[in-house]
């Protein structure tokens, strides 16, 4: 059992960068956080007016929340089935928004991280990467790499082309967050599952693939977003010999759950490492 509000210690000195923070799972982290005393917390979103509110909640009830420092990077953001299509920047939509955008965000910030890491306890400062149970879907051999400028139409299952490519995001996240513990030892880096969630990524679906997710939780129910939040901060603030770096956690703060062959691949790991820094070289700033 995690209770945020009685297990979250003193965050005094900390800051924290959580993406995809105005709604869901990533807006109850922000508040959650924010209770517990935290120097700074910085949130992405897409939602302009949501965005607002949060601030002006968090303006009204912290006020001395200020900082140069990151203390952990928490990548929430995601899309899930959604149709074939690309991103901007050429990828598949969704390996792009799930994966791309989060390596290219942590490209910039990891210096500032290990900046921070250099002053701080061992394995205070942390790097969680939001994956799911989804990532079980993935194609056949993990991640395609020569389909990941294409709109994944052709890699289809009998679930459909939207939930392979939506598997190979989140065992991207998986992968690279085993890399990232290898590539920066001093940082705590681990992928997450939050449960299976109410939010607007099962909302915004058609009936059919709403209907599949609610049927999978039969006699479950889904989470509520604060509780989809819990392991997230469970990883985020525990005590660093409670969580081990390059693990996939199930809630909460399960490192333990069956991997596949390709989950657990170094080898393949190694080969998305490459594949991303050689593209975010290619990217436009």
């Amino acid at each position: 059992m995690f209770d945020p509000v009685s297990d979250i210690p003193d965050l005094s000195g900390r800051v924290f960068l959580v993406t995809g923070g105005t709604s869901g799972i990533g807006k109850e982290t922000v508040l959650a956080l924010a209770a517990h005393n935290p120097a700074q917390i910085y949130f992405i979103g897409r939602n302009t007016a949501s965005a607002e509110g949060i601030l002006s909640k968090l303006k009204a009830s912290f006020p001395s929340l200020t900082s140069k420092r990151l203390d952990a990077f928490i990548g929430n953001a995601g899309i899930m089935a959604l149709a074939s299509a690309l991103t901007k920047d050429g990828y598949e939509l969704q390996f792009g928004t799930n994966h791309v955008g989060h390596a290219a965000l942590l490209r910039l910030l990891v210096p500032t991280m290990l900046r921070t890491g250099e002053k701080e306890p061992a394995g205070s400062v942390r790097i969680l990467l939001l994956s799911s149970q989804g990532w079980a879907l993935h194609p056949k051999g993990g991640i395609l790499f020569d389909n990941l400028k294409t709109n994944c139409s052709d890699i289809g299952v009998p679930l459909g082309s939207n939930w392979t490519c939506y598997g190979q995001s989140k065992l991207a996240n998986l992968l690279y967050a085993t890399e990232l513990a290898r590539q920066y030892p001093t940082v705590t880096t681990v992928s997450i599952h939050p449960g299976v969630v109410n939010t607007n990524l099962v909302n915004g679906l058609g009936f059919w693939n709403r209907a599949l997710i609610r049927v999978s939780q039969f006699g479950k129910g889904l989470l509520t977003p604060a509780h989809g939040a819990h392991n997230t901060l469970w990883a985020a603030t525990v005590e660093s010999s409670k969580i081990k770096s390059g693990t996939y956690v199930e809630p909460i703060g399960n490192s333990g759950a069956k991997l596949d062959e390709d989950a657990m691949s170094r080898e393949l790991a190694k080969k998305l490492w490459d594949w991303t820094e050689a593209e975010l070289k290619t990217l436009k700033a």
